[in-house]
């Protein structure tokens, strides 16, 4: 990453379900931006200013990867992945849960490890609960995710209208505001 300045990040797993273009280094493929998890949270090396420009104190770890995603778009970012299943430097289960519910393969790996869960709590997912989830009141539900996502969708549009990071909220007065590592060094 150093000698290369294109390459943003480079996920250390093969994302099986994304869109991915020609390999460019020996055994890494660049991700698409049409990918719709351009951004994940999954095993990466990332530069570190770029992950910076993308990371909002205000977003959640889901949210990072839905916002960040449309940053990294707008910001013209470059990640790359594993070209080949076999080569991926980190193999893991990457996810076990889904919309709040766990994934079947997990119950085998949990007993493989000896760990014990009450998978009745969560429930199982399946693509007839993302049907069911789907209806109630559609105009409630699109307001309070605007309202919910209000300073990423701002981040976004900045992003999309000036090609860069939009300057950070101003902070309010007894909040702490998290400081980036090498500022807290600097102090």
């Amino acid at each position: 990453m150093e000698k290369e300045s294109d390459i943003d990040c480079v996920y250390l797993n093969k994302n099986a379900n994304g869109i991915h273009k020609e390999a460019v280094y020996s055994n890494w493929k660049r991700v698409s931006r049409k990918d719709s998890y351009f951004v994940s949270c999954q095993a990466a090396i990332w530069r570190k200013s770029a992950l910076l420009q993308l990371l909002r104190t205000h977003e959640s770890a889901w949210q990072f990867e839905r916002w960040g995603t449309r940053r990294a778009r707008a910001l013209r970012y470059h990640l790359y992945m594993a070209a080949e299943a076999n080569y991926s430097p980190v193999e893991y289960f990457c996810t076990g849960i889904v919309q709040g519910m766990w994934l079947h393969p997990v119950e085998d790996l949990f007993y493989e490890a000896n760990i014990k869960m009450d998978f009745s709590r969560r429930g199982f997912w399946s693509e007839s609960y993302r049907s069911r989830k789907a209806g109630g009141n559609l105009l409630l539900r699109a307001i309070r995710k605007v309202w919910e996502r209000r300073k990423s969708i701002v981040d976004y549009m900045f992003c999309c209208l000036f090609g860069k990071q939009r300057p950070p909220y101003p902070e309010i007065p007894g909040q702490e505001t998290p400081t980036a590592p090498e500022q807290q060094s600097k102090e």
